[in-house]
């Protein structure tokens, strides 16, 4: 009686081990291969650290795949007919045609003032109020999202 008593608790503990699933990780994006543990993504302060590190790195193809808002970066790559490579030229560009841009961009992420809510969050400079980066918490982790500097105010 005892060893179908711990044969059945055996069987208890084995069909619950599915229900404690852990999160799968996620999938390459346009061949480029995650790294949660190089560009985290669980808070949205990781995040913005992510994405300054991305810069840092001149990763720009992991930024784009992977830590800007996906549905995005999709609706970007099929308007290039599937080019992804034309999407990271394209965000290269933007921040090497303008070295001021990209100096008030990493101001935002190294010194900004981060506030969220929910599964949303906004980065702003008190010196730049028209200005702000927003990031987004889609299947927890964090995005940065389309509307990544406000026009408001240009």
């Amino acid at each position: 009686m005892r060893q179908l008593t711990a044969f059945a608790a055996g069987l208890v503990i084995l069909s619950a081990a599915p229900a404690q699933e852990k999160k799968s990780a996620p999938l390459p994006r346009y061949g480029v291969a995650p790294d949660l543990d190089t560009y985290p993504q669980a808070s949205a302060k990781q995040a913005v650290g992510s994405i300054l590190k991305s810069l840092d790195r001149k990763r720009i193809d992991y930024l784009v795949a992977h830590l800007a808002e996906p549905g995005f970066v999709d609706e970007k790559v099929k308007a290039q007919l599937g080019n992804f490579d034309e999407v990271v030229r394209e965000v290269t560009d933007h921040f090497n045609d303008d070295p001021k841009r990209t100096d008030e961009f990493r101001r935002f992420l190294k010194e900004g003032t981060l506030e969220e809510s929910g599964t949303t969050a906004k980065v702003t400079l008190k010196d730049v109020p028209t200005r702000h980066i927003t990031l987004r918490q889609i299947e927890g982790r964090w995005f940065m999202n389309n509307d990544v500097e406000s026009e408001k105010g240009k």
